[in-house]
């Protein structure tokens, strides 16, 4: 009896266990890597969010607008990450950025390529590039961005 009982138990883990591979892959199939995709987004988020801007860069920035406080610069820099995090949801659409600070910003940070670089490949896996953007819908130019 013992044995029988045995049997049918490990019949029965052994269905639901391939039940339940069965459903991983439709899923998959069904949805893509994306649950993957998803937990890979947000682990590059966490980081992203943890990252240090090097301080000559709000130098610099400050060099190009004196008008400006440390804390705007500041602030402008973490404006800069929140556009990071845009282009890191949604990799390979473009995002337009949100003033010509925050531009001035991301210039100076590109400046310091081998930085950038690896800032590029540890946060998105490849390298994010500084498009000149124009929005032809409503014809806005980064020139007609505000400060």
């Amino acid at each position: 009896m013992t044995e029988v009982l045995t049997r049918v138990f490990f019949a029965s883990s052994t269905l639901l266990g391939a039940v339940a591979a069965v459903y991983v892959i439709v899923h998959v199939i069904d949805k893509g890597f994306s649950v993957f995709g998803d937990l890979w987004t947000r682990n590059k988020s966490i980081m992203l969010k943890t990252y240090v801007f090097d301080n000559s860069y709000y130098a610099e920035v400050n060099k190009q607008y004196p008008h400006l406080s440390d804390e705007q610069v500041k602030a402008a820099f973490e404006q800069l990450r929140l556009y990071f995090e845009l282009n890191l949801v949604y990799l390979g659409n473009v995002i337009l950025m949100p003033s010509k600070l925050v531009d001035t910003c991301w210039h100076v940070f590109i400046c310091d390529t081998r930085a950038y670089q690896k800032f590029c490949k540890t946060h998105f896996g490849e390298f994010l590039h500084h498009e000149k953007q124009v929005n032809t819908r409503f014809d806005i130019h980064i020139d007609a961005m505000p400060l």
